[in-house]
């Protein structure tokens, strides 16, 4: 598994916790892109469903160490949803 804070500073990780938290549906492109850019995007999407609706990825262009806290606490729920698309 790739370390929290790289996947969490994916472009479509970033693009996954927008959409969720904006109450959109899934990225209308989504079935266009490659795996490796589907996956990145829903984990975005379950950690925004997870950690406190006002809490940041980032903070001055760095990953929150809070919000890696959070993906770390729920990372097997994460890769467990991953597991069953």
């Amino acid at each position: 598994m790739a370390p929290f804070a790289w996947i969490m500073r994916q472009r479509k990780f970033m693009l996954g916790v927008e959409d969720l938290r904006a109450g959109r549906d899934f990225h209308p492109d989504y079935d266009l892109w490659h795996g490796g850019d589907q996956w990145p995007y829903e984990q975005g999407r379950l950690w925004a469903a997870l950690a406190p609706r006002g809490m940041p990825v980032k903070i001055n262009g760095r990953v929150n160490p809070k919000a890696v806290m959070v993906y770390r606490r729920h990372v097997s729920d994460i890769e467990l949803a991953g597991r069953r698309r």
